[in-house]
């Protein structure tokens, strides 16, 4: 079985973010596939719940420490209020 989460990612100011989330998450076990878009702030995963799940996902980017350079960085899940992963 196949999921698929997409999150909202505030404050990429270039493709490097975009590129280094895409090639962390690539590596996960159970990561099918992970598309980044700078332009749209958008990201999607698809990934086999029985070997990860949405939490260790969003963990593993949040250890990136990406808000140490762009403070304004944000991972938001759908459906939530604004939420800061970082910081």
């Amino acid at each position: 079985m196949v999921e698929s989460m997409q999150i909202d990612i505030k404050g990429m100011h270039c493709s490097a973010c975009a590129t280094r989330i895409e090639k962390v998450v690539t590596k996960m076990d159970g990561v099918l596939k992970v598309n980044v878009n700078l332009a749209t702030e958008k990201g999607r995963v698809m990934f086999d719940p029985n070997q990860t799940s949405k939490l260790q996902i969003l963990n593993k980017i949040k250890k990136l420490d990406l808000n140490r350079l762009f403070p304004e960085i944000q991972v938001i899940l759908p459906n939530q209020k604004e939420r800061k992963w970082f910081g």
